[in-house]
């Protein structure tokens, strides 16, 4: 896939490389798996599962399989500012071992799901970062800038800078959950 158009209208593209558009994300699991191997090369290490697009006008998420040019979900962000910050806080708490989504779903960072804490890197970040040189120790890679998990239950994705929630996404589109 080379072009799409978001539903805001923007007209997505990835002819750049790196760009701005496209996110690398692993799940935590996915990647623990990649690192086992001790060092990597960073051209044989496995494109993650989905292909994921970000759009920098309204910061909508589309997520493709690689075989399809049709997304599979789309979020879109959830209205923080209809919240006052008391409200989001009840909304969305976080410490360092486990968040509680907005649904009451408790997250924690052990949890046995595989897609629940998800690192997500820009593209411009990983062929900068992840993709110079020959050889990448897994533990010189540093952690992506936001933590990110995904709610099993309502498919909210939270994102956080540190322990601070920046932005919450709901799935506004699915071809997968009915």
């Amino acid at each position: 896939m080379a072009r799409t158009t978001c539903n805001c209208g923007e007209t997505l593209t990835n002819h750049l490389a790196p760009n701005d558009i496209q996110l690398v994300v692993y799940t935590r699991k996915e990647w623990e798996e990649i690192c086992k191997r001790g060092s990597i090369e960073p051209w044989i290490i496995p494109f993650p599962r989905y292909d994921v697009w970000r759009c920098p006008v309204c910061k909508r998420i589309a997520v493709y399989d690689w075989s399809n040019p049709v997304p599979l979900l789309e979020y879109e962000l959830e209205g923080m500012d209809k919240h006052s910050e008391e409200e989001a806080e009840d909304c969305h708490k976080a410490t360092m071992t486990q968040i509680v989504c907005k649904c009451g779903t408790e997250l924690m960072e052990k949890q046995d799901t595989d897609d629940i804490e998800l690192l997500v890197y820009t593209d411009i970040e990983w062929e900068n970062e992840i993709c110079v040189g020959d050889i990448v120790e897994p533990s010189k890679i540093r952690p992506p800038h936001y933590s990110v998990w995904r709610c099993p239950k309502c498919e909210r994705i939270m994102v956080y800078e540190g322990e601070t929630l920046i932005k919450v996404y709901v799935l506004e589109k699915s071809r997968i959950f009915p």
